[in-house]
């Protein structure tokens, strides 16, 4: 009963799309009775929630969007004026709450020009927050250090994608060293493993056309360009041989 219960309120809930309530009734199905039909909703949850969480990250972007046409140092003027008010003046206290808000839609619309690929302008208005409010100016160094790296990488990515020459396979090869420096820990990591294992599979055509081609001494030195760290180097050694 608890079994049948379990998967009941679960199939429920998946179909209001509350996936974290499904995903509770779940845990309640034993072990021993988590046949076909619990996988079947265990993978409707798993994929509602992946779907759901790409539409709260749109949402977000896009409310982030809204407000990119506000300047920044708008709330930074404002903040140097209510600095103006000293304190044991019967506004202070009120002043100090604005400058708090003020300081994290400086923040707020940092985050939101990084949303939308605006690196430079959000490093821009990131170094803008105040550094006398600790927690919000560690958060804005933090996020500037990150899109200064993001950027950096951004710059690498297309720098290897410039260097290619058609046909030549080592230039591949010098791209992808490129690529290599990206760190899985750093910004833009994904795409730079991406374009990677797509250079090494264009490696292994370009010695497949000079196979095709007769060329075959050529077509085995392109081929040993393709590194053991990548999947289709076993591929790549069976070619050769």
């Amino acid at each position: 009963l608890k079994e049948q219960r379990g998967k009941s309120h679960s199939q429920a809930a998946i179909a209001a799309q509350r996936y974290g309530e499904a995903r509770a009734w779940l845990a309640l199905v034993p072990i021993a009775q988590q046949d076909e039909r619990y996988e079947q909703l265990r993978q409707q949850v798993a994929s509602g929630t992946a779907q759901a969480a790409e539409r709260n990250q749109a949402l977000l972007a896009e409310a982030r969007r809204q407000i990119q046409p506000v300047s920044a140092s708008v709330f930074n003027d404002a903040i140097e004026t209510a600095r103006q008010i000293p304190p044991g003046d019967p506004y202070y206290e009120q002043a100090q709450v604005d400058i708090d808000r003020w300081s994290q839609i400086i923040l707020d619309l940092a985050e939101g020009r990084a949303a939308t690929g605006d690196i430079n302008g959000a490093i821009a208005a990131a170094q803008l927050v105040p550094a006398d409010r600790p927690a919000l100016y560690r958060q804005a160094q933090e996020n500037i250090a990150r899109w200064q790296q993001q950027s950096a990488n951004q710059r690498l990515i297309q720098q290897a994608q410039a260097s290619l020459q058609p046909g030549q396979a080592s230039s591949f090869q010098k791209a992808i060293a490129q690529l290599q420096q990206i760190t899985p820990d750093q910004p833009e990591y994904p795409t730079a493993r991406d374009r990677i294992v797509q250079l090494n599979e264009d490696i292994l055509v370009i010695a497949r056309a000079r196979a095709a081609q007769s060329r075959f001494s050529d077509a085995i030195a392109a081929a040993q360009l393709v590194p053991n760290t990548t999947p289709i180097h076993a591929q790549a050694q069976t070619e050769i041989q």
